[in-house]
């Protein structure tokens, strides 16, 4: 994701791809983002589901276990694990909300050793398949579960 696009990329008729929205209002702003299937490759919608889903088991695991961030992501990866795939540690997360957050934390979620506050953090899960060039992609802000029921 850090890296620019490849210019001439086309979805193709079977595709993955993601959107990364980063809406910002005076002085706060939020991040989430999710990766979206196209046409009908079963490997590719496992992919997409289970960045979201790892995402839940790793967000359900902070608001009941009180994790760490660095501990989060060990969370993460684990679930990525078990449904075959690699976390991709290059977006570990960040802090959001007053601007400019960099201000308050300049690290990422994966390194706090801190218990993350809602509505402060972005949890950021970007699974790998472990030997084609694809992945799945979704963030959004830790919340405590009653926003997602």
């Amino acid at each position: 994701m850090r890296q620019a696009s490849e210019p001439g990329v086309v979805l193709q008729e079977n595709d993955i791809f993601f959107i990364d929205i980063a809406p910002r209002l005076d002085a706060w702003e939020g991040d989430g983002g999710a990766a979206f299937v196209v046409g009908d490759d079963d490997l590719y919608r496992r992919c997409a589901h289970d960045a979201e889903a790892v995402f839940h088991v790793t967000r359900h695991a902070w608001h009941e276990q009180q994790l760490s961030g660095a501990a989060l992501y060990m969370v993460a990866e684990n679930e990525a694990l078990q449904r075959g795939w690699k976390l991709n540690f290059d977006l570990p997360g960040h802090r959001v909300s007053d601007f400019p957050h960099a201000a308050v934390h300049t690290g990422s979620l994966a390194q706090f050793e801190g218990v993350p506050s809602a509505l402060r953090w972005i949890l950021e899960i970007h699974l790998q398949h472990p030997t084609l060039p694809f992945g799945g992609f979704f963030e959004d802000m830790l919340l405590d579960d009653h926003y997602y029921n």
